[in-house]
C-alpha cells in the first residue's frame, strides 16, 4: 500500500484520503487536512505550527523514547 507524506504537516496520507494541489509550474503537493492545505495557502512556516513533525522534530518532542531505543552496547577499548 502506497502512502504519501502531506507537503505540510509531514503526516501520512493513505489511499482514498486527501487532496492534491498543483501549482502553476506543476509542482504537486499532497495535504491530509483542509486545515494543513489552508495553512500552506496562507503562506505559514509549518516549523512554527506546534502540531506539525517539522515543529515536533526542531523542538525534540517526542524523541525520549527513540534515544532509549538506540543505547547499546558498546565495546569497551582496553
Amino acid at each position: 500500500m502506497r502512502t504519501y507524506d502531506d507537503t505540510f504537516s509531514g503526516t501520512k496520507i493513505y489511499p482514498g484520503k486527501g487532496k492534491i494541489y498543483v501549482r502553476g509550474d506543476s509542482k504537486i503537493f499532497r495535504f491530509q487536512k483542509g486545515k494543513s492545505e489552508s495553512l500552506f495557502l496562507q503562506r505559514k512556516n509549518p516549523r512554527r505550527i506546534a502540531w506539525t513533525v517539522l515543529f515536533r522534530r526542531q523542538h525534540k518532542k517526542g524523541i525520549s523514547e527513540e534515544v532509549a531505543k538506540k543505547r547499546s552496547r558498546r565495546t569497551v577499548k582496553s
